[in-house]
Order: structure tokens, then sequence, then C-alpha cells
């Protein structure tokens, strides 16, 4: 099961005849579950303890989206407050690749290495209060892409 919230909110204040505060609040949140196939695969070179590694993973998540948007100001009325849910499959894309060393028992392992992960079918954040400010509730999709290094210890007993 995979679960992911993004929010944001925003406070100014105005000035004028009248001081007031309006406030904005937005959240965007994914609950979704599915299978992930995948392959990992390590080259040694020799007894040195060295290798380098590789893996890829495709991950469907079949959830629902639940999308907030609400400005609220200290004058009355609330200006804005509107929801939204939809269900959507997510796919994911993951690969990393990288090099390693192992000790000779094999139980502590050292790597690091590069990954680069992609979601499609995504609602983000500014796709959502994009649609609210022009009042178009359609297709919000998108996709988000993550990437960067990464590292492990690993001491298995």
């Amino acid at each position: 099961m995979v679960q992911v919230s993004r929010a944001l909110s925003k406070r100014s204040f105005i000035c004028g005849a009248r001081r007031a505060t309006d406030s904005v609040s937005t959240s965007v949140d994914f609950d979704g579950v599915g299978p992930r196939l995948g392959l990992d695969a390590q080259r040694h070179a020799g007894d040195s303890g060295l290798f380098l590694y590789g893996n890829g993973y495709t991950t469907l998540l079949a959830g629902e989206v639940r999308a907030r948007y609400m400005q609220t100001s200290d004058l009355p009325p609330n200006l804005v407050d509107t929801r939204w849910h939809s269900g959507r499959v997510v796919t994911m894309f993951d690969l990393e690749l990288g090099a390693g060393w192992q000790s000779s028992t094999g139980r502590l392992k050292l790597s690091a290495g590069y990954i680069f992960s992609s979601w499609l079918n995504v609602v983000p954040t500014k796709n959502w209060i994009d649609g609210v400010q022009t009042n178009r509730y359609g297709d919000f999709s998108d996709s988000l892409t993550f990437d960067g290094f990464t590292a492990r210890a690993e001491y298995r007993f």
C-alpha cells in the first residue's frame, strides 16, 4: 500500500480601510495498492568483494486521489472551499545502478549508486491549484520524477 500526501498553506495580510487576513490551504492525497514486478542483478569481481549492481521495478497502483482547496478570509464569507476525488491507476518506474563492496562472510555490505524514479498519472499540487483557479476540473494527470545518489549499509545476522 502506498500513501502520498502533499499540502501547501499560505497566509497574507491585506491592509486597507479594514485590516484582513486571507489564508489558502490545499492538499492532494493518494492511497493505492498494487503489484510490483522487478529484476535485481549483481556482478561480483572475483574474491575482492567488489560488485556492480542494477535493479529495475515497475509498480501499478490502483487507488483514489482526494484533493481540497480552501481559501478563507477574516471578512465573511469564505471565498473558496472545493473538494475533488478520482479513482486512478498510478504507474511507477524505478531504476538504480551502482557499485559496492561485500565482506568475505557476506554479512556486511556497502553500496552506493544513482536512482531514478518516475511516477505517471499523478495529480501534482500545481495542476490542482490551476484547475480550481480556472474552474477546469478535467484531467489533472501529470508525471513526477525523482533522482539522486543513494548509499546503503547492510548487516546480515
